[in-house]
């Protein structure tokens, strides 16, 4: 979930089984009056192949990460997306996506789940199903320079928690 002005961005796969774009809109919501608004364009992540298991969280104000299996063999990717511009032209600000970060290199990438533990530290986690296992990845965000763009590293470690078949992780901060 972005947090701007009551804009939010909501991302998904398209077509019959996921096989056309993965995109992103901008939305707005308005409480008083229970109302929600979208962007008219969607800005593409992928094109013309499925994504699964996708999952979304807030960077900052202008910046988000997603992350999902990628393909027919679900290789596990994420992205950072900003919207440009701090929302300048409202509900149709562009998109950019910086580019493709390895998540894990085992097939059948599904079900990511997201929580930031600080400011700077996220635990992503997911099913790896032709393993049948749970695993999670710590990342750190990163600023890049001081362009105020941002990207994550993820850490050479894979924590497994589950060994024998898994699904519909969920994850939370007590």
């Amino acid at each position: 979930e972005l947090q701007n002005n009551s804009y939010f961005i909501v991302c998904s796969s398209a077509g019959p089984r996921n096989e056309y774009d993965t995109n992103c809109y901008i939305g707005k919501y308005d409480t008083s009056s229970m109302e929600i608004t979208f962007g008219y364009f969607p800005y593409n992540i992928t094109e013309g192949h499925t994504t699964h298991g996708m999952a979304i969280t807030r960077i900052n104000s202008n910046t988000f990460l997603i992350c999902y299996g990628e393909y027919i063999y679900r290789e596990g990717v994420c992205i950072v997306g900003t919207v440009v511009g701090d929302f300048e032209n409202g509900l149709n600000t562009p998109i950019k996506y910086g580019n493709k970060i390895q998540l894990d290199e085992r097939r059948d990438i599904d079900s990511v789940k997201m929580i930031h533990l600080d400011q700077t530290t996220l635990a992503i986690c997911y099913t790896a199903t032709v393993n049948n296992i749970g695993a999670c990845r710590l990342a750190s965000v990163v600023e890049v320079g001081t362009s105020g763009e941002y990207t994550i590293i993820i850490g050479d470690d894979t924590f497994n928690y589950q060994f024998d078949g898994i699904d519909s992780p969920t994850v939370f901060r007590v």
